[in-house]
């Protein structure tokens, strides 16, 4: 009898698995466009408004008042912080709007992260991120943030 050969990438899907997840009912990120937990990539030649696209639909989650456990981190490593924000303002937004739940990094001093020492920098800053929004949330609010 043979032994069972474990590959190094992972075992094949579990159809029965699939089946009862694909029950469920769907928990939508942005309403009929992103679903929560996926992964998404915007993929275009250069020039086409992948970045403007991406900074609309993180304002629009961040503002969004059912969406209020929605922390967003962008890492721009394309643009400066002030053209992202004159993005913003075509699109009708401007210093009056809450992106408090919206933290922008302006090209980060971070390794690849495609190797431990980015995946560990990212993890860093994430933890960063939600810790001292909690903390601001606190203390704009003078009630512990929760989620």
């Amino acid at each position: 009898m043979s032994s069972r050969i474990f590959l190094p990438f992972g075992d094949a899907d579990s159809w029965p698995t699939l089946f009862e997840e694909a029950g469920k009912p769907v928990k939508w990120l942005i309403k009929d466009l992103f679903v929560e937990g996926n992964c998404y990539s915007l993929y275009a030649p250069p020039g086409l408004g992948k970045s403007a696209l991406a900074l609309w639909l993180m304002a629009r989650l961040v503002t969004d008042p059912e969406k209020e456990d929605v922390l967003v981190i962008y890492l721009n490593h394309e643009t400066t912080g002030v053209q992202s924000a004159i993005y913003l303002k075509g699109m009708g937004y401007d210093e009056s709007a809450d992106f408090s739940r919206f933290k922008h990094y302006t090209l980060p001093n971070m390794a690849p992260l495609n190797n431990a020492k980015g995946a560990k920098q990212l993890d860093q800053l994430i933890d960063a991120s939600v810790t001292n929004y909690k903390l601001d949330y606190e203390e704009k609010h003078g009630v512990e943030h929760t989620t």
